[in-house]
Protein backbone atom coordinates (compact mmCIF):
# COMPACT_ATOMS: atom_id res chain seq x y z
CA UNK A 1 0.00 0.00 0.00
CA UNK A 2 1.30 3.48 -0.57
CA UNK A 3 2.17 5.03 2.47
CA UNK A 4 1.47 9.08 3.08
CA UNK A 5 4.22 11.57 4.07
CA UNK A 6 3.61 15.46 4.82
CA UNK A 7 5.59 17.96 4.06
CA UNK A 8 4.78 21.34 5.55
CA UNK A 9 5.02 24.73 3.71
CA UNK A 10 4.40 26.78 7.92
CA UNK A 11 1.53 28.48 6.26
CA UNK A 12 -2.31 27.79 7.20
CA UNK A 13 -3.58 25.72 4.97
CA UNK A 14 -0.38 25.47 3.04
CA UNK A 15 0.47 21.89 3.70
CA UNK A 16 2.04 19.49 0.69
CA UNK A 17 1.23 15.81 0.42
CA UNK A 18 2.90 13.00 -1.30
CA UNK A 19 1.68 9.36 -1.80
CA UNK A 20 4.79 6.99 -2.66
CA UNK A 21 4.36 4.83 -4.71
CA UNK A 22 6.00 1.68 -5.14
CA UNK A 23 7.93 2.54 -8.32
CA UNK A 24 10.01 5.01 -5.46
CA UNK A 25 8.46 7.99 -7.23
CA UNK A 26 6.43 11.12 -5.49
CA UNK A 27 2.94 11.57 -6.27
CA UNK A 28 2.08 15.42 -5.54
CA UNK A 29 -1.69 15.20 -3.42
CA UNK A 30 -4.21 17.48 -5.30
CA UNK A 31 -4.75 19.02 -2.14
CA UNK A 32 -1.56 20.55 -2.41
CA UNK A 33 -1.27 24.28 -2.15
CA UNK A 34 -1.05 26.10 -5.88
CA UNK A 35 0.87 29.24 -4.30
CA UNK A 36 3.15 27.23 -2.38
CA UNK A 37 3.62 24.92 -5.18
CA UNK A 38 4.37 28.10 -7.25
CA UNK A 39 7.26 28.67 -5.26
CA UNK A 40 8.89 25.86 -4.96
CA UNK A 41 8.36 25.10 -8.91
CA UNK A 42 9.80 28.80 -9.17
CA UNK A 43 12.76 28.05 -7.35
CA UNK A 44 13.48 24.44 -9.46
CA UNK A 45 13.11 26.58 -12.22
CA UNK A 46 16.03 29.24 -11.13
CA UNK A 47 17.99 26.06 -10.12
CA UNK A 48 17.82 24.66 -13.28
CA UNK A 49 19.09 28.22 -15.40
CA UNK A 50 15.85 30.05 -16.10
CA UNK A 51 16.59 34.04 -15.36
CA UNK A 52 13.10 35.06 -15.13
CA UNK A 53 9.79 33.27 -14.04
CA UNK A 54 6.08 33.51 -14.50
CA UNK A 55 2.90 31.71 -14.38
CA UNK A 56 -0.92 31.87 -15.95
CA UNK A 57 -3.70 30.32 -16.63
CA UNK A 58 -3.35 28.54 -20.30
CA UNK A 59 -5.15 31.49 -22.88
CA UNK A 60 -5.33 29.20 -25.78
CA UNK A 61 -5.81 32.45 -27.98
CA UNK A 62 -2.15 32.55 -27.82
CA UNK A 63 -1.92 28.91 -29.30
CA UNK A 64 -0.82 28.35 -33.14
CA UNK A 65 -4.39 26.99 -34.88
CA UNK A 66 -2.21 24.48 -36.85
CA UNK A 67 0.33 23.17 -37.77
CA UNK A 68 2.73 24.85 -40.00
CA UNK A 69 5.50 23.64 -41.73
CA UNK A 70 8.62 24.46 -40.06
CA UNK A 71 7.78 22.38 -37.19
CA UNK A 72 6.24 19.45 -39.40
CA UNK A 73 9.66 19.42 -41.14
CA UNK A 74 11.94 19.91 -38.50
CA UNK A 75 10.34 17.76 -35.88
CA UNK A 76 8.19 15.36 -37.61
CA UNK A 77 4.98 15.77 -35.89
CA UNK A 78 1.84 15.25 -36.98
CA UNK A 79 0.96 17.18 -40.94
CA UNK A 80 1.11 20.31 -42.14
CA UNK A 81 -2.21 21.95 -41.78
CA UNK A 82 -3.60 19.73 -39.05
CA UNK A 83 -4.61 21.56 -35.88
CA UNK A 84 -2.89 21.81 -32.92
CA UNK A 85 -5.33 20.48 -30.06
CA UNK A 86 -4.68 21.31 -26.32
CA UNK A 87 -5.93 18.18 -23.93
CA UNK A 88 -8.12 20.39 -21.19
CA UNK A 89 -5.80 18.81 -18.55
CA UNK A 90 -3.53 21.29 -19.25
CA UNK A 91 -4.75 24.68 -17.74
CA UNK A 92 -0.95 26.12 -16.64
CA UNK A 93 1.76 27.16 -17.88
CA UNK A 94 5.33 28.18 -16.97
CA UNK A 95 6.78 31.08 -19.10
CA UNK A 96 10.46 31.16 -18.69
CA UNK A 97 13.64 33.70 -20.13
CA UNK A 98 16.91 32.62 -20.27
CA UNK A 99 19.27 35.90 -20.62
CA UNK A 100 21.78 36.35 -23.74
CA UNK A 101 25.09 37.19 -23.57
CA UNK A 102 25.61 41.56 -23.81
CA UNK A 103 28.99 42.03 -25.03
CA UNK A 104 28.58 39.11 -27.59
CA UNK A 105 25.31 40.04 -28.49
CA UNK A 106 26.99 43.78 -29.51
CA UNK A 107 28.29 41.87 -32.77
CA UNK A 108 25.02 41.79 -34.36
CA UNK A 109 24.17 41.86 -37.13
CA UNK A 110 26.98 39.76 -37.22
CA UNK A 111 27.21 36.46 -35.89
CA UNK A 112 26.25 35.89 -32.32
CA UNK A 113 26.90 32.65 -30.48
CA UNK A 114 25.13 33.98 -27.84
CA UNK A 115 21.38 33.63 -29.69
CA UNK A 116 22.43 29.64 -30.10
CA UNK A 117 23.41 29.22 -26.64
CA UNK A 118 20.73 30.11 -25.17
CA UNK A 119 18.04 28.28 -27.41
CA UNK A 120 19.96 25.33 -26.14
CA UNK A 121 19.42 26.52 -22.41
CA UNK A 122 15.77 27.19 -23.79
CA UNK A 123 15.95 23.28 -24.10
CA UNK A 124 17.86 22.07 -21.14
CA UNK A 125 15.87 23.95 -18.77
CA UNK A 126 12.22 23.26 -20.19
CA UNK A 127 12.69 19.64 -20.81
CA UNK A 128 14.09 19.34 -16.67
CA UNK A 129 11.59 21.02 -15.16
CA UNK A 130 8.59 19.13 -17.09
CA UNK A 131 10.47 16.10 -16.35
CA UNK A 132 10.46 17.67 -12.13
CA UNK A 133 6.96 17.90 -12.99
CA UNK A 134 6.17 14.49 -14.45
CA UNK A 135 7.73 13.21 -11.40
CA UNK A 136 5.60 14.79 -8.88
CA UNK A 137 2.62 12.70 -10.47
CA UNK A 138 1.67 15.63 -12.98
CA UNK A 139 1.73 16.14 -16.72
CA UNK A 140 4.25 18.63 -18.61
CA UNK A 141 4.99 19.39 -22.30
CA UNK A 142 8.12 21.48 -22.47
CA UNK A 143 7.68 24.00 -25.49
CA UNK A 144 10.43 26.53 -26.88
CA UNK A 145 8.69 28.17 -30.17
CA UNK A 146 6.34 25.55 -31.30
CA UNK A 147 2.48 25.58 -30.74
CA UNK A 148 2.58 28.68 -29.21
CA UNK A 149 3.19 32.60 -29.08
CA UNK A 150 5.63 32.82 -26.45
CA UNK A 151 5.73 36.70 -26.16
CA UNK A 152 2.17 37.52 -24.85
CA UNK A 153 2.38 34.49 -23.15
CA UNK A 154 5.48 35.88 -20.92
CA UNK A 155 3.69 39.65 -21.06
CA UNK A 156 0.75 37.84 -18.95
CA UNK A 157 2.85 36.05 -16.77
CA UNK A 158 4.54 39.70 -15.68
CA UNK A 159 7.86 39.12 -17.07
CA UNK A 160 7.90 42.49 -19.25
CA UNK A 161 5.59 44.23 -21.80
CA UNK A 162 5.82 44.48 -25.41
CA UNK A 163 7.83 46.68 -27.28
CA UNK A 164 8.21 48.65 -30.36
CA UNK A 165 10.35 46.35 -31.86
CA UNK A 166 7.69 43.27 -31.32
CA UNK A 167 9.85 41.42 -28.79
CA UNK A 168 9.06 41.42 -24.73
CA UNK A 169 10.89 44.28 -22.94
CA UNK A 170 12.27 42.37 -19.03
CA UNK A 171 13.06 45.19 -16.71
CA UNK A 172 16.33 43.37 -16.04
CA UNK A 173 17.49 42.71 -19.79
CA UNK A 174 15.92 44.42 -21.68
CA UNK A 175 14.64 42.45 -24.80
CA UNK A 176 17.95 40.21 -24.90
CA UNK A 177 16.15 37.33 -23.98
CA UNK A 178 14.76 33.88 -24.81
CA UNK A 179 11.74 32.42 -23.64
CA UNK A 180 10.65 29.04 -23.13
CA UNK A 181 7.73 27.37 -21.55
CA UNK A 182 5.90 24.41 -20.22
CA UNK A 183 2.20 23.86 -20.03
CA UNK A 184 1.28 21.45 -17.31
CA UNK A 185 -1.87 19.94 -15.12
CA UNK A 186 -0.15 20.99 -12.26
CA UNK A 187 -1.98 23.70 -10.27
CA UNK A 188 -0.36 26.76 -9.81
CA UNK A 189 -0.72 30.20 -8.68
CA UNK A 190 -1.01 32.95 -12.00
CA UNK A 191 1.09 35.39 -11.50
CA UNK A 192 0.14 38.98 -13.28
CA UNK A 193 0.78 41.26 -16.27
CA UNK A 194 3.44 44.07 -14.97
CA UNK A 195 3.81 47.64 -16.11
CA UNK A 196 7.12 48.82 -16.48
CA UNK A 197 6.71 51.80 -18.24
CA UNK A 198 8.04 50.71 -21.25
CA UNK A 199 4.84 51.19 -23.97
CA UNK A 200 5.12 55.18 -22.60
CA UNK A 201 9.30 54.66 -23.15
CA UNK A 202 8.54 53.48 -26.75
CA UNK A 203 6.44 56.10 -27.89
CA UNK A 204 9.54 58.57 -27.40
CA UNK A 205 11.96 56.07 -28.88
CA UNK A 206 12.73 54.82 -32.41
CA UNK A 207 16.11 53.45 -32.34
CA UNK A 208 15.19 50.17 -33.13
CA UNK A 209 13.08 51.49 -35.89
CA UNK A 210 16.00 53.53 -36.97
CA UNK A 211 18.63 50.95 -36.36
CA UNK A 212 16.64 48.01 -38.16
CA UNK A 213 18.42 46.97 -41.75
CA UNK A 214 15.17 45.81 -42.93
CA UNK A 215 12.92 48.09 -42.23
CA UNK A 216 10.96 45.54 -40.75
CA UNK A 217 10.18 48.43 -37.22
CA UNK A 218 7.64 50.98 -37.71
CA UNK A 219 8.29 54.30 -36.69
CA UNK A 220 4.26 55.19 -36.46
CA UNK A 221 1.90 54.81 -33.47
CA UNK A 222 0.48 51.53 -32.12
CA UNK A 223 -2.34 50.64 -34.07
CA UNK A 224 -4.83 47.10 -33.36
CA UNK A 225 -4.32 46.65 -37.52
CA UNK A 226 -2.18 44.32 -39.26
CA UNK A 227 0.75 45.89 -41.26
CA UNK A 228 0.56 42.66 -43.75
CA UNK A 229 0.19 39.08 -43.73
CA UNK A 230 2.32 38.49 -40.64
CA UNK A 231 0.00 40.59 -38.10
CA UNK A 232 -3.07 39.68 -36.73
CA UNK A 233 -5.85 42.18 -35.70
CA UNK A 234 -7.33 43.50 -32.42
CA UNK A 235 -4.03 43.52 -30.63
CA UNK A 236 -2.74 47.08 -29.63
CA UNK A 237 0.99 46.64 -30.47
CA UNK A 238 3.45 47.99 -32.84
CA UNK A 239 3.43 45.77 -35.54
CA UNK A 240 6.43 44.19 -37.00
CA UNK A 241 6.95 43.00 -40.67
CA UNK A 242 8.31 39.69 -40.07
CA UNK A 243 8.66 38.93 -44.18
CA UNK A 244 11.55 41.75 -44.00
CA UNK A 245 12.58 40.85 -40.75
CA UNK A 246 13.24 37.15 -42.48
CA UNK A 247 14.28 38.46 -45.86
CA UNK A 248 17.06 40.62 -44.15
CA UNK A 249 18.11 37.30 -42.32
CA UNK A 250 18.73 36.00 -45.45
CA UNK A 251 20.69 38.61 -47.20
CA UNK A 252 23.10 39.09 -44.08
CA UNK A 253 23.70 35.58 -44.01
CA UNK A 254 22.95 35.22 -40.38
CA UNK A 255 20.41 36.20 -38.18
CA UNK A 256 20.12 39.59 -36.72
CA UNK A 257 19.50 41.24 -33.15
CA UNK A 258 20.45 44.93 -34.01
CA UNK A 259 16.58 45.94 -32.25
CA UNK A 260 18.07 44.21 -29.34
CA UNK A 261 21.77 45.70 -29.59
CA UNK A 262 20.50 49.08 -29.65
CA UNK A 263 17.13 49.20 -27.25
CA UNK A 264 17.77 51.29 -24.42
CA UNK A 265 16.26 49.16 -22.14
CA UNK A 266 19.39 46.42 -23.20
CA UNK A 267 22.19 46.95 -20.46
CA UNK A 268 24.70 44.94 -18.53
CA UNK A 269 23.72 43.96 -15.15
CA UNK A 270 26.85 44.84 -14.08
CA UNK A 271 29.74 47.43 -13.71
CA UNK A 272 29.83 50.70 -12.34
CA UNK A 273 26.75 52.19 -13.72
CA UNK A 274 24.49 49.51 -12.86
CA UNK A 275 23.17 51.62 -10.16
CA UNK A 276 22.29 54.36 -12.71
CA UNK A 277 20.81 52.04 -15.12
CA UNK A 278 18.73 50.99 -12.04
CA UNK A 279 17.26 54.67 -11.28
CA UNK A 280 16.73 54.64 -14.91
CA UNK A 281 14.17 52.13 -15.09
CA UNK A 282 12.53 52.83 -11.54
CA UNK A 283 11.87 56.87 -12.90
CA UNK A 284 10.58 55.06 -16.53
CA UNK A 285 8.18 53.13 -14.33
CA UNK A 286 6.96 56.31 -12.43
CA UNK A 287 6.89 58.83 -14.87
CA UNK A 288 6.85 59.71 -18.57
CA UNK A 289 8.48 63.07 -18.57
CA UNK A 290 12.33 62.43 -18.67
CA UNK A 291 11.82 59.35 -21.30
CA UNK A 292 12.87 61.71 -24.25
CA UNK A 293 15.81 62.93 -22.40
CA UNK A 294 16.57 59.27 -21.38
CA UNK A 295 16.77 58.20 -25.05
CA UNK A 296 18.97 61.21 -26.17
CA UNK A 297 21.53 60.47 -23.53
CA UNK A 298 21.76 56.83 -24.35
CA UNK A 299 22.75 57.59 -27.21
CA UNK A 300 24.94 60.22 -26.13
CA UNK A 301 26.80 57.32 -23.78
CA UNK A 302 27.14 55.58 -26.88
CA UNK A 303 25.65 52.42 -25.60
CA UNK A 304 24.13 50.61 -28.55
CA UNK A 305 27.14 50.36 -30.90
CA UNK A 306 28.23 47.46 -32.37
CA UNK A 307 31.33 46.35 -31.38
CA UNK A 308 32.96 43.24 -32.84
CA UNK A 309 36.02 42.02 -30.91
CA UNK A 310 37.92 38.84 -31.38
CA UNK A 311 36.33 35.43 -30.12
CA UNK A 312 37.45 35.05 -26.18
CA UNK A 313 39.94 32.63 -25.58
CA UNK A 314 39.74 28.84 -23.99
CA UNK A 315 38.03 29.62 -20.62
CA UNK A 316 37.25 33.38 -21.17
CA UNK A 317 33.30 34.58 -21.07
CA UNK A 318 31.88 37.36 -23.36
CA UNK A 319 28.54 37.52 -21.38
Amino acid sequence: MPARHRSRSGEAGGAILFTRHTSGGLILSKRSNPAEMSKKVKRVAKWLGADLVGFIKLNLDWFYSHWGTHTVERYGVHEEGAPIEVHEEYKWAIVMAVEMGYENLRRSPANCATRDIAYSHMAIVSSSLAEFIRELGYKAIPLGNEMALSIPMAVDAGLGELGRNGLLITEKFGPRVRICKVITSLPLAPDKPIDLGVQAFCEKCSRCADTCPGRAVKHAERTDKPWNICNNEGVLRWPVDGVKCLGWWAKNGTWCAACIRVCPWNKPDKGWLLWLHKLVRWTIARTRILNRLFVIMDELFGFGKQRIKPFPQLGESER
